[in-house]
C-alpha cells in the first residue's frame, strides 16, 4: 500500500518546498519505499513516519501486519426474528464488506463453492440461499419446511467437501442431507437420531463428523449410508467442528469456553485451548482450519474471530466483525 502524507486535520504535511523522508520503527516488519510504499515482511506493529525536510514536521501511522494469509473469513450473524441479518466478509488486506438478506431470517452454516459463491443455511424459512457475491447479486433460494426431498426444519450447520456437494445438519428432522447443487439434485440423507446438531463437517475422505450439543458428543460417519458411527463422548456443549490435514478432530466446547483437539476417535493426543482472562474464548461457536494452516474460530461474546498458529496460542490475531453474536465462519 502506498501511504499519503498528512497531518492530524488532513492536510498535506508538505505546505512548503522540500521533501519527505520516509522511516520505519520496524523495518522487519513492514518496510518503506522513499516514496512511501508499505510492505509487510512479518506479523507485527511498526510505525511509519514521514517527515518534512527541512521543517520537521512529522505525521505517523500504525501499521499492523497480519501472520494471516488468507484471503477474507465469511462469517454468518442473526438475532432470531430481527431485521439485520448478515453475511458478514471480513477482509484480511482488503475493505469489509456485509451481505443483509433483506429479510428477517436467521442464517447459520455457511459456505463458498468451487465459483466463490456465498452459501448459508437459514434457520428461520427452513432453506439454502446462495449469492454471486457480497453484493448479493445472483441471490438463489432452495428447500421448504418439511421432512421430503428438498425440505429441511430448522437447518444449521453446513460443509461442502472436495466434489463440491452440500451438507446441512437438519437439525429439526434428525439428520444430515448432502446434495449436489442449489436444485436439490442427488438428495441424500444420513439419519442421525440427534437433537441438536450444531456442528458438521467432511474430512477429505467423505467422512462425516457430526456434534451433538445435547449430548455432548461427536461422531464420525465412514459415508452417508453407515449406521454404526464411532462416538467420542464427554465433550462439554460440542458446537463447530473441523480436521487439519493431519487428520486430527476440533471441536468447540462452546459449554467450556475452549477447543479442544483429538487425534482420533478415541481421544488420544487431547490438547486443550482455554485462555483465561481478556483473552478468554467466551462461548467459541464455530471453528476451521485455513488454508494457512491456522485455526479460527468465532467468538460469540465480545471478541468476534479469533486465529491462533496452534493449540499453545502463539500468534493470535483477534478480528472484530462488529457484529452481534456471530456463529458460523468459512476461510478462504
Amino acid at each position: 500500500m502506498t501511504l499519503a502524507a498528512s497531518d492530524a486535520s488532513g492536510a498535506p504535511i508538505v505546505p512548503v518546498p522540500g521533501h519527505v523522508e520516509w522511516t520505519s520503527s520496524a523495518p522487519t516488519i513492514a518496510s518503506v519505499s522513499p516514496s512511501g510504499d508499505v510492505t509487510g515482511n512479518a506479523a507485527g506493529l511498526a510505525l511509519v513516519t514521514a517527515t518534512h525536510q527541512p521543517s520537521g514536521r512529522q505525521a505517523g501511522v500504525l501499521v499492523r501486519v497480519s501472520a494471516c494469509s488468507v484471503e477474507a473469513i465469511y462469517v454468518s450473524s442473526s438475532v432470531p426474528s430481527m431485521p439485520w441479518p448478515v453475511i458478514h466478509r471480513l477482509g484480511i488486506e482488503s475493505e469489509d464488506q456485509r451481505y443483509s438478506p433483506g429479510d428477517e431470517g436467521e442464517p447459520r452454516g455457511v459456505a463458498l463453492d468451487a465459483q466463490g459463491r456465498i452459501l448459508w443455511t437459514d434457520r428461520r424459512f427452513d432453506r439454502v440461499s446462495r449469492v454471486d457475491g457480497a453484493d448479493g447479486s445472483g441471490r438463489l433460494d432452495f428447500g421448504s419446511s418439511g421432512s421430503g426431498v428438498g425440505q429441511f426444519r430448522a437447518p444449521d450447520a453446513m460443509a461442502v467437501d472436495g466434489q463440491g456437494r452440500l451438507y446441512v445438519s437438519d437439525v429439526g428432522n434428525r439428520r444430515i442431507v448432502r446434495f449436489n447443487d442449489m436444485q436439490g439434485t442427488n438428495w441424500t440423507e444420513l439419519p442421525t437420531g440427534l437433537s441438536a446438531m450444531y456442528g458438521v463437517w467432511v474430512d477429505d475422505r467423505d467422512r462425516v463428523y457430526v456434534s451433538d450439543w445435547q449430548l455432548g458428543e461427536v461422531r464420525r460417519y465412514a459415508g452417508m449410508s453407515d449406521a454404526n458411527p464411532e462416538t467420542h463422548s464427554g465433550l462439554n456443549r460440542p458446537m463447530g467442528i473441523c480436521t487439519d490435514a493431519s487428520g486430527r478432530i476440533y471441536v468447540c466446547e462452546y459449554g467450556a469456553n475452549a477447543v479442544v483437539r483429538f487425534d482420533d476417535m478415541d481421544g488420544s493426543g487431547l490438547m486443550r485451548y482455554a485462555p483465561a482472562g481478556s483473552l478468554a474464548l467466551e462461548r467459541p461457536y464455530d471453528i476451521t482450519v485455513g488454508p494457512d494452516g491456522r485455526l479460527y474460530i468465532t467468538v460469540v461474546l465480545g471478541i468476534g474471530v479469533v486465529s491462533v498458529a496452534d493449540m499453545a496460542g502463539n500468534g493470535r490475531e483477534e478480528f472484530s466483525t462488529g457484529m452481534y453474536r456471530p456463529c458460523c465462519l468459512f476461510v478462504r
